[in-house]
């Protein structure tokens, strides 16, 4: 495992998901590597941390708000013939839905990675906090699993905050 840093100027608020822990544990057990990028980084229970650095909030009916989020993750196994990586992910609330977007399989363009349960955020003060959100993996998303899963199969549950 290893961990990369770069600076960033980060918000309070943090993205934290395991994506899917027998993701995890295939690539460890075929002794592969897993590798954070920028200001993201592997926490203790296994769970990738990613800092926010942006929070936009969009006008019009039904409004909503874009929390973005910093880092990426690199999964390679079997000499790298298997790499599912992405970057930079958000969480994207309103009148469509929930979703997890990132920018991922070398492309550059941003997709839908998941889609996440509506779950109300606890509020406390000024922060919004969302734990345990449950999370299946959209349409475009099967694509950074190399349709390995398939459209709504269930990924690890999500969790994220900001504070305004």
């Amino acid at each position: 495992m290893q961990v990369h840093s770069e600076p960033v100027e980060v918000l309070d608020g943090l993205l934290e998901w395991g994506v899917k822990r027998s993701l995890y544990e295939y690539v460890s057990t075929m002794s592969g590597e897993i590798v954070t990028t920028g200001p993201a980084v592997i926490a203790p229970n296994l769970h990738f941390n990613f800092p926010l650095v942006e929070q936009r909030r969009t006008d019009g009916a039904g409004g909503g708000i874009t929390l973005k989020f910093a880092g990426g993750i690199r999964f390679r196994a079997h000499q790298g013939l298997m790499e599912i990586a992405f970057d930079d992910p958000w969480v994207e609330m309103d009148s469509v839905g929930y979703r997890l977007s990132a920018v991922y399989g070398g492309f550059s363009e941003r997709s839908v990675l998941a889609d996440l349960a509506h779950v109300e955020p606890e509020l406390r003060d000024r922060e919004s906090r969302w734990d345990g959100v449950p999370t299946q993996l959209a349409r475009t998303g099967a694509i950074l699993f190399d349709f390995r899963y398939a459209q709504g199969h269930e990924l690890d549950p999500v969790s994220y905050y900001y504070v305004d």
